[in-house]
């Protein structure tokens, strides 16, 4: 797989300025529904959040197959990829496909569901997606467990398909 290059010098400044614009914003109170003057909020784009939804499915029938080269398959790697797991940051694609292998190698069955996202695009090739999800797994043991997730994806037109840069999956507590 080569490392992702951001090729569209624009759209890394536009997401660049969003991100600042986004932090500022909250920093500063504005945030709370309200668009500081200049702002552009992010684009509703029907046809992305389409295709970033039916990646999002992708991985929930990898997950659930435990098929850990399918379920990276649609993550870049290179020197901008990171994946932050309940507030572990891991920045090789290697170390979390090896997480991944440990953690799904532990069950007998999985089934991952995550809901429709909540998809903006940012820049043109530029996405975030924030959806809650649900997974019911057999341990190999047979103890049966379940549990709720939520997952903010940064996503890149990579080769005309949206794949993963970033992401931070957390389990919800309650």
């Amino acid at each position: 797989m080569r490392p992702f290059v951001i090729r569209n010098i624009g759209a890394a400044v536009i997401l660049s300025v969003a991100l600042s614009v986004a932090g500022a914003s909250v920093a500063s109170g504005v945030g709370a529904g309200g668009i500081p003057s200049g702002a552009r909020p992010a684009v509703r784009d029907t046809s992305a959040a389409a295709e970033i939804a039916a990646v999002l499915a992708a991985l929930d029938s990898a997950a659930s197959a435990r098929d850990v080269d399918r379920f990276f398959g649609y993550f870049v790697d290179g020197p901008s990829f990171a994946y932050v797991f309940d507030g572990r940051v891991m920045r090789s694609l290697d170390e979390v496909r090896a997480m991944h292998r440990r953690s799904w190698a532990s069950l007998r069955e999985a089934r991952f569901h995550t809901a429709t996202p909540r998809v903006a695009v940012v820049a043109p090739g530029v996405a975030t997606a924030v959806a809650a999800g649900h997974s019911e797994r057999v341990r190999a043991d047979g103890t049966a467990q379940s549990g709720d997730y939520a997952v903010m994806l940064l996503l890149v037109k990579d080769g005309g398909r949206w794949r993963v840069l970033q992401a931070h999956e957390s389990t919800t507590r309650h």
